[in-house]
């Protein structure tokens, strides 16, 4: 009786972890600019206008490819780690902009979500 517990909670276990792994489906992930240390603290904004500092430059980009139809915070907080590694001061997330791909299989919409790296001057 003990061994059909334990072997249910671990095949629960397992369904579950499926599940969190497959509901943010990060398909690519591209850096694009230069590099700096990585930063300790990261500023967040949805809007160039929204930037605290009069003085920065535009590093690069951090393009996030999914199959996903919306923009998840756990997207988010990947795009916020990816920026704060390669040295950005703060990070403007962007739009969503859609495709279709044709991997083998059948067609997938692939969506790419833009997040503008800032290094503060």
């Amino acid at each position: 009786m003990v061994r059909g517990t334990l072997a249910l909670r671990i095949t629960l276990c397992i369904i579950c972890i499926c599940f969190a792994l497959s509901s943010c489906t990060v398909v690519r992930l591209h850096h694009i600019g230069r590099m700096y240390p990585p930063s300790a603290m990261i500023d967040v904004v949805y809007a160039e206008k929204d930037i605290k500092i009069a003085r920065y430059e535009f590093m690069g980009e951090i393009l996030l490819e999914t199959t996903e139809s919306v923009i998840t915070p756990e997207m988010e907080q990947q795009l916020i780690y990816e920026a704060r590694l390669r040295g950005a001061n703060a990070v403007i997330l962007g739009e969503m902009d859609a495709r279709f791909a044709s991997p083998p299989g059948p067609e997938t919409m692939i969506r790419t979500i833009r997040a503008r790296l800032v290094r503060y001057q």
